[in-house]
């Protein structure tokens, strides 16, 4: 017998006795429309705030360093660009002209106004590396000289972007 909803389908199946066993299979067919596919999240478009940041007020100071002979000094400070906020806890590298000539380059963690400061360093070229969450990395080239003071501002631009 079929009826409209279900099918059922006798089946008969001996067993080492020889009996048969009567077995009732019920199918259910699919009377609700085809489910709409959802995309996957790792191939969906990234989504992007674009609304206006709202600073917290957090001012930024560049923090005092004495110039020593023999020796460069860069002093300087990392903001939030949209919203002139420092930057606590970006992560400043100072790399060497040739990479290689030193096993680790030196790195500051920026204080609680964004600053930081390389002291006792020889003279020539360098780059400054700046790196923080949730923010694009930049960097900048520099020339250090002795017995002077340099100082470096790096407005960091927010990634505001989410998805995979």
């Amino acid at each position: 017998m079929i009826s409209s909803k279900l099918d059922i389908v006798r089946a008969a199946y001996p067993n080492r006795f020889g009996l048969l066993w009567s077995v009732v299979l019920i199918a259910i067919p699919a009377c609700s429309p085809p489910q709409k596919q959802m995309p996957d999240p790792m191939h969906a478009a990234a989504s992007c705030d674009t609304s206006p940041m709202k600073p917290f007020g957090r001012a930024a100071q560049v923090p005092d360093a004495l110039a020593l002979t023999g020796f460069a000094t860069f002093s300087g400070v990392v903001v939030q660009a949209e919203t002139d906020d420092a930057l606590q806890g970006a992560i400043v590298t100072l790399v060497p002209p040739r990479p290689g000539t030193v096993k680790s380059p030196p790195w500051r963690l920026t204080d609680s106004k964004g600053g930081f400061t390389f002291d006792s360093v020889l003279p020539g070229g360098y780059q400054i590396r700046v790196k923080a969450l949730a923010q694009h990395q930049d960097s900048l080239r520099v020339q250090a000289m002795a017995g002077r003071v340099d100082t470096v501002r790096f407005r960091m631009v927010a990634f505001r972007c989410g998805g995979y």
